[in-house]
């Protein structure tokens, strides 16, 4: 079958359609936070910054150990319980939230010393908790929809898991900056204000799920989402450590100040992060029905043409990375586009190493995935920290991307395992994602080139995707 055939096939699919609603709702959720990024960026000190990415960091960790990465079973768990699915996550909502008023009343009894040992306020360490119980009951809703092909849903609870507690944030900032708070306080007053209304939201989900009749305890749900979510507590932990342990090492080893303009560079990553989280909401009940069916060449060859596809997505990002750090933080930030290259590299190979862990989880191979995860954080962590004595906080870009790298080894003999057809497109994903990768880090060289000739090359790229778009519409029109 040829890709004009996939191509006029997808034109009808539920997928497709699903996969066009999140992309939107994620496109609108980060153009707020795009627009909010340069606000903080120049209201927030350097520093209080820095805290407040670190912070946020430690939370993406923090969250999935809490709620015992419940919600990360979703996608496999409609195959067991097809009749009661609701029933189901209903009641992994309830476990979750027992979980987070447990960890509360220690958090609570024992609040003086994990504040000093964590350097956090009263509030942060109250955010703490709470987040890991009602986010992950936004998580495990927005699951359940995605699954049903609810997209419209997914896309109402996206956006009010993040729009609204943006603008909240940035008037409060504002306001407090005004008022001439500083320091922590002012740290109290953007986490607060930024996390207080997502809380609000996962508790009126849960509460719309309580009144549905779909949230009651069941010890057999809850064995099976234990069981099937053990192995990847440590995935989650570690997928997140992999994610934001070179932020936080910069911070702990250099400087809040270089935390910040890490953190700028973060946040360019966000923008093929848009485009990707919205894929994964289309991608992955598509890519399970492919593997449910055995139809493993659809599946091979659709993992090598999302490689290179979001490759080709990096190359403008790259091209236009002053700009946009321009925009994002200022010229007190602007030494963050020489992260962008290894950042984007090891992104592309993060997304790939993604794709082989969901192979893994879809053939009950979760403790693989867990024991993989684990290794390659440590490694990562080993690896960071000898970067930063080396060669300076910009070397853990570099430090990371090998990371990454490893995972995908790591994981493709498992694959090569559980479902052999798909060895060969693994292979020529990761052969293309490595040529990639290092011309992404040796475009970093048009930074050096005068501005103009850099837009030059901007104007030519977009011109010839235009042209390449029109005649492929033209070629495979219905």
């Amino acid at each position: 079958m040829t890709l004009a055939t996939y191509i006029q096939k997808a034109k009808n699919s539920t997928y497709l359609k699903a996969g066009v609603w999140a992309i939107g709702a994620e496109i609108l959720v980060r153009a707020v936070a795009f627009l909010a990024t340069p606000i903080f960026t120049r209201i927030l000190p350097q520093d209080v910054y820095g805290d407040v990415r670190t912070f946020e960091s430690w939370l993406n960790i923090w969250a999935p150990l809490l709620s015992l990465g419940l919600f990360t079973n979703i996608e496999v768990a409609q195959y067991r319980y097809k009749d009661q699915f609701e029933e189901y996550t209903g009641s992994v909502m309830l476990l979750i939230v027992l979980l987070g008023a447990a960890f509360g009343s220690l958090a609570f009894l024992f609040r003086e010393q994990l504040c000093r040992l964590l350097d956090y306020t009263g509030a942060m360490l109250a955010i703490v908790v709470l987040y890991s119980a009602f986010y992950s009951c936004i998580l495990v809703r927005m699951r359940y929809h995605r699954i049903r092909l609810a997209y419209k849903r997914v896309t109402l609870l996206s956006m009010l898991a993040s729009v609204p507690a943006l603008l909240i944030a940035v008037a409060a900032c504002l306001a407090a900056t005004s008022r001439g708070v500083s320091g922590h306080d002012l740290l109290d007053v953007r986490v607060i204000s930024f996390y207080a209304p997502i809380l609000c939201i996962g508790i009126v989900v849960f509460s719309l799920v309580v009144m549905r009749g779909k949230v009651r305890p069941n010890t057999g749900y809850w064995r099976y989402a234990v069981q099937q979510s053990a192995p990847l507590i440590m995935y989650q932990i570690s997928l997140q450590i992999l994610t934001q342990s070179d932020r936080i090492m910069v911070k702990s080893f250099v400087s809040s100040s270089a935390a910040a303009i890490f953190s700028v560079a973060t946040t360019v990553i966000y923008i093929v992060e848009i485009l990707h989280r919205g894929f994964e909401s289309a991608w992955i009940p598509w890519f399970y029905a492919r593997l449910d069916k055995r139809d493993f060449a659809t599946a091979g060859k659709a993992i090598v043409l999302v490689m290179v596809g979001f490759a080709a997505i990096f190359v403008p990002v790259l091209l236009a990375g002053r700009e946009i750090i321009l925009v994002l933080g200022g010229f007190k930030y602007l030494e963050a586009i020489w992260l962008l290259g290894p950042m984007l590299g090891g992104v592309l190979f993060q997304f790939l190493m993604l794709k082989l862990a969901d192979i893994e989880k879809f053939y009950d191979r979760s403790s693989a995935v867990g024991v993989i995860s684990i290794v390659v954080a440590v490694v990562n962590v080993g690896l960071n920290y000898a970067a930063i004595q080396v060669g300076g906080y910009m070397a853990v870009s570099y430090t990371t991307m090998i990371s990454y790298f490893i995972a995908v080894c790591l994981h493709l003999p498992v694959v090569r395992r559980v479902a052999p057809e798909l060895t060969r497109h693994v292979l020529v994903a990761m052969a293309a994602c490595g040529v990639l990768c290092g011309f992404l880090v040796l475009g970093m060289s048009v930074y050096a080139l005068p501005n103009v000739l850099r837009w030059v090359l901007i104007a030519a790229f977009a011109a010839a995707a235009a042209v390449a778009a029109l005649k492929f519409m033209r070629t495979h029109k219905a």
